[in-house]
């Protein structure tokens, strides 16, 4: 119905028109397009917005139309379905045997229905009661606990318990003192002396630093610098201003995210084991900063020099998501220089979004009368029309590595056939194996040995496409096959002297 609101479940095969295009549902979420806004759907062009969620794990992606505008948590809140499927086992066969009633009036329904859901009611409650005024001995132990951390202290004041701190600040294990380099004005020339000192903690990789910092200032009262603090230049190789984290913090923070995919209670554990004093949040807000600082070093324009010497650029487009259903931070790299032009994280990965960011990068790229002579990426099917649109007549190439990966699929899927029917033929070493348990004569060792080589062989995938697990799986039984013959011939000889 028109502007009523819903939440439905799709299936991957359905025609979508997004204005650009024609694509399916399960080519978005392949191209990992997570939001669609106002696109039509199927032959009917019903009107919708998609929200697409597939989290690790999974086989299949959630791909949700809803009438509200898409986010990560809006088609997240398809799962609140599932909270259904306990009332209906509460009320029905596992619990109050509603369908067992006798009563066929709907009035008396309603009023037995309501019975039972106070009766619901009632129960949970005192369950909670009960699980909050007496806890186990375990549970206890775990709430002193969070009392004496910084999360409990948060938690507890936010209830409305003030407490102080239960722990003593840990000192600073060193105290480094920073001196202006410069000691002349830059806007008079006159003399900048010392005046006064600032203290400053900064919490490193190599613990807590404490920093004493000399400041300078222009004693002319004509200058417009006059009584301006001069820091010490060497600060801001340390940490950012104001900021209680140094960069080599933030630097490892960016490094666990974006190299090795981690998420943020992950980063927090990384850090805890490097004895970092810090929380999940500071840890999200490291994040912020890292995705500031690594913008502020990208752009056409810090690399202005090495673009005009060069007199082309040949552009490589990828998109990083350090986790599912969260922001993809989109880089535009120039291949011959390897540079980073451009990098922005964004909620969607829409054709006209990645449109906007070539734009800007062909506009900065025109100013300088560099051209673009050609685009690398992945092929995925919104870069795709992003390039067609900003750079129609520039070649845009696939990946070496992703073509490579495409035209060995149809090998990859029938070594992994062969791979299947070959573990069919194998089966039955586990009863093999109970019949030797026990045993330490050198005939219970052989049998042993070539059982632990036929589940190794079983278990070894290769890396696809350049090794193929089936058939390194099949030069490995015709190995063991061979040893097994040489050894029933040996045994043959013997018994025949």
């Amino acid at each position: 119905m028109p502007g009523a609101r819903h939440r439905l479940r799709l299936k991957g095969n359905l025609v979508v028109f997004d204005g650009a295009g024609r694509t399916t549902t399960g080519q978005c979420a392949k191209d990992r397009v997570y939001y669609l806004e106002d696109v039509e759907l199927t032959g009917r062009r019903a009107r919708t917005h998609i929200g697409i969620i597939h989290d690790p794990g999974h086989a299949e992606p959630w791909i949700i139309a809803m009438s509200e505008k898409p986010g990560y948590l809006r088609t997240l809140e398809y799962s609140a379905r599932w909270g259904i499927e306990p009332m209906f086992s509460d009320f029905k066969s596992r619990g109050f045997g509603i369908e067992d009633t006798q009563l066929r009036y709907a009035d008396r329904l309603d009023r037995l229905i309501l019975v039972m859901a106070l009766a619901l009611y009632v129960a949970v409650s005192t369950g909670q009661w009960d699980a909050l005024h007496h806890p186990t001995p375990s549970e206890k132990k775990l709430e002193w606990q969070n009392l004496l951390s910084v999360e409990g202290v948060r938690k507890s004041r936010a209830r409305g318990l003030e407490m102080s701190r239960c722990w003593c600040r840990v000192k600073p294990t060193g105290e480094q003192i920073l001196v202006p380099v410069r000691t002349a004005c830059p806007e008079c020339g006159r003399v900048m002396r010392i005046r006064y000192s600032n203290r400053r903690a900064i919490v490193s990789l190599r613990g807590l630093v404490r920093l004493r910092l000399k400041i300078r200032r222009c004693e002319t009262r004509s200058c417009g610098r006059y009584h301006q603090a001069w820091r010490p230049e060497a600060e801001a190789a340390l940490a950012l201003p104001q900021h209680e984290f140094g960069l080599d913090v933030i630097a490892l923070v960016g490094a666990l995210r974006y190299r090795e995919h981690r998420s943020v209670p992950e980063i927090h554990q990384e850090l805890s084991r490097r004895d970092v004093a810090i929380c999940e949040r500071s840890v999200t807000n490291l994040l912020e900063r890292y995705d500031e600082l690594v913008a502020a070093s990208a752009g056409v324009a810090a690399h202005r020099e090495t673009l005009e010497r060069q007199g082309r650029a040949i552009l490589a487009i990828d998109g990083l998501q350090p986790d599912v259903g969260h922001e993809v931070l989109w880089v535009i790299r120039e291949c011959l220089s390897g540079l980073v032009l451009l990098a922005r994280a964004l909620l969607s990965s829409a054709c006209p979004d990645l449109a906007g960011l070539l734009r800007e990068v062909a506009a900065e790229l025109a100013a300088m009368g560099v051209p673009v002579v050609g685009v690398v990426s992945d092929g995925q099917h919104s870069i795709r029309l992003a390039v067609a649109k900003v750079w129609p007549d520039v070649p845009h190439q696939l990946c070496h590595f992703h073509y490579l990966r495409e035209a060995a699929l149809p090998i990859f899927e029938a070594d992994r056939h062969a791979k299947k029917e070959l573990k069919k033929m194998v089966r039955g070493v586990r009863p093999i194996e109970r019949k030797v348990e026990g045993r330490s004569d050198e005939e219970a060792r052989i049998v042993q040995g070539y059982c632990a080589a036929v589940r190794s062989a079983l278990t070894d995938d290769g890396r696809p496409p350049l090794e193929a697990a089936g058939l390194r799986l099949h030069d490995r039984l015709e190995a063991i096959e061979a040893s097994l013959g040489r050894i029933e011939e040996k045994g043959g000889a013997r018994q025949r002297n």
